[in-house]
């Protein structure tokens, strides 16, 4: 069987290129797993070395200063901005694409055509975007153009759940073109029943379902302890707050600050605990070895959990549902504190309690492959 996978795979930062990594690594089994290389021109500019946003037509003046400055920035950092960039380059052409370059999908109705069933997911790859040249939310990844195509939607989310998006008849009939449809957050699953009555089903985000040990093996661990005990802050949302409360735990529990983000900084060449050039399979390498983790992204919180650490997870705002959703379904609710939360609330004397979560997440993670395995069969036999 020929799989095509489609999600966000060029994307810049660590849980988007490791779960497309874990999601190949799942569907590998039940054939030629590939993924599709679709990269529309408004996720390369996101992407890209160097953005020139101001030389989009017709801006206002004040947008037009915004991001004059933006770019001044940015070529002040781009010696700085290069090593990262190439990391995730080097990343993406080896670890994740198969076919040679010049292969890139523009447009969905360009989509390969050889593959028996597509599979779509995982990460927000139904979230709403706003931008000129795309629908909202790209329909390229609700399956617009492979419509009587065999799909399989596994753990797609939509981050913010939209119920009028989710409502609109567009959206509602292209999502009841797919034989299966698997979410990633609860809530997700809920309006899909709610708003367009269809049998959704709640699974893991494909990092957590490969073992611990796979995840060992891909970044080359030594499983020798560091020299100096440490904390890792994944401030991949820029939070002071996070920043203070990692500190603040450093200062208590007699560990040394090592920070990794999602964007390069002036702060981050000065800094010597900053790794901003962190390759993906260094930042499996960092959670691994890490005393504590304070994360403000999801992904972040999925390896803390993969490699059995303390954690919390704060300064996520308006992001934070998604990780609120994973960290109930576990029982740990407390390892989330809100941005107006302060070091008092960190629960820093009783770690979690792996023991007791363990069953549960062994259960989640076989119904969520079981979902994976029943899907891929029912299409391949169909």
């Amino acid at each position: 069987m020929k799989i095509g996978i489609v999600t966000f795979h060029r994307a810049h930062n660590y849980g988007a290129v490791l779960q497309a990594y874990a999601m190949k690594r799942l569907l590998s089994p039940y054939g030629t797993a590939e993924l599709i290389d679709y990269s529309p021109p408004y996720l390369q500019r996101g992407y890209a070395l160097i953005n020139w946003p101001f030389l989009t037509p017709r801006q206002s003046g004040e947008q037009l200063t915004t991001d004059v400055r933006a770019f001044v920035s940015t070529m002040m950092l781009l010696p700085f901005r290069l090593p990262r960039h190439m990391q995730f380059k080097r990343f993406i052409n080896k670890r994740l694409l198969d076919r040679q370059a010049g292969s890139r999908v523009i447009l969905a109705r360009d989509f390969p055509e050889h593959y028996d069933v597509y599979v779509f997911g995982s990460d927000q790859i139904w979230r709403a975007m706003e931008h000129e040249t795309q629908p909202y939310p790209d329909i390229a990844y609700l399956g617009s153009g492979q419509i009587g195509k065999k799909k399989v939607a596994i753990a797609a989310s939509m981050g913010k759940i939209d119920t009028e998006v989710l409502g609109s008849q567009h959206v509602c009939s292209l999502l009841e073109d797919f034989d299966a449809i698997g979410v990633r957050e609860k809530s997700l699953q809920i309006a899909l029943q709610s708003v367009c009555k269809l049998p959704a089903e709640h699974v893991l985000d494909p990092t957590l379902l490969l073992p611990a040990g796979e995840w060992v093996k891909f970044s080359k661990i030594r499983r020798s302890a560091p020299s100096k005990p440490y904390l890792l802050l994944y401030n991949l949302h820029s939070s002071g707050a996070a920043r203070g409360i990692a500190k603040s735990i450093c200062d208590v529990l007699g560990l040394r600050l090592i920070e990794t983000n999602g964007y390069e900084t002036l702060r981050g060449v000065i800094s010597p605990s900053i790794r901003q050039s962190a390759s993906p399979e260094r930042f499996v390498r960092l959670v691994y070895g890490a005393n504590f983790v304070v994360s403000t992204s999801f992904h972040g919180v999925v390896f803390a959990l993969i490699f059995r650490k303390s954690f919390v997870a704060c300064g996520m705002g308006e992001h934070s549902s998604r990780v609120a959703d994973l960290l109930s379904n576990l029982g740990l609710e407390n390892r989330l504190i809100d941005d107006d939360s302060s070091f008092s609330d960190v629960d820093m004397e009783t770690a979690v309690d792996y023991a007791r979560i363990g069953p549960t997440l062994d259960i989640l993670i076989r119904k969520s492959v079981e979902f994976i395995d029943r899907s891929l069969k029912t299409v391949s036999s169909g």
